[in-house]
């Protein structure tokens, strides 16, 4: 075996080493397997102010943070003494529907297109990426379910009495009304 060939052939291992570490810090980033608890009374008395902003404190986004483990990750609340699971906090960036897996129409795969077009003919590469996102967008917006988000929130301040129940039926009520009128429209 040649030299170059030796060279070839350790330059490849070490870049599929990088690729395979790279892949393993990526999913860790994004993919929090463990889901991090804190007790119900520091949720109440210092991160509750805060989700609401009715707090000055310009570290607890980071704080929090260190807690979930990653942006993503929801944080389970539980209640003093008894360590009993009262509910679960969704992350701060709910992006389950943006982490997309290598398959074939990922983001990688449309830049990737765009390069190569855009090489030979910068508007068609440029009018192939305006379409190619804004497929993207429509396909990750039909797949995202912000119910489930804005459900859990609406329990946790019903449970801390920052809004009755009778108030999530009227702006339930009124969104639907104010549906129904643009539908019309």
């Amino acid at each position: 075996m040649s030299l170059d060939e030796q060279l070839s052939n350790i330059k490849q291992a070490l870049l599929d080493e990088i690729d395979k570490s790279k892949n393993i810090i990526f999913k860790g980033l994004l993919e929090n397997p463990l889901i991090n608890r804190i007790p119900e009374s520091l949720f109440v008395n210092y991160f509750l102010p805060c989700f609401i902003g009715r707090s000055n404190n310009p570290n607890w986004v980071m704080e929090w943070i260190s807690i979930a483990g990653t942006p993503m990750a929801e944080v389970i609340v539980f209640k003093d003494g008894t360590n009993e699971d009262l509910f679960k906090v969704p992350g701060l960036l709910y992006t389950n529907n943006l982490f997309m897996h290598k398959k074939e129409g990922d983001l990688g795969d449309i830049f990737g297109r765009y390069e190569q077009i855009n090489n030979n003919t910068p508007t068609t590469g440029l009018a192939f990426l305006l379409e190619a996102l804004n497929s993207k967008n429509d396909e990750l917006m039909s797949n995202y379910n912000m119910n489930e988000v804005n459900r859990a929130w609406l329990e946790i301040f019903q449970r801390y009495g920052l809004i009755s129940s009778d108030e999530t039926i009227s702006n339930e009520a009124k969104q639907e009304s104010n549906l129904n009128d643009f539908l019309e429209f």
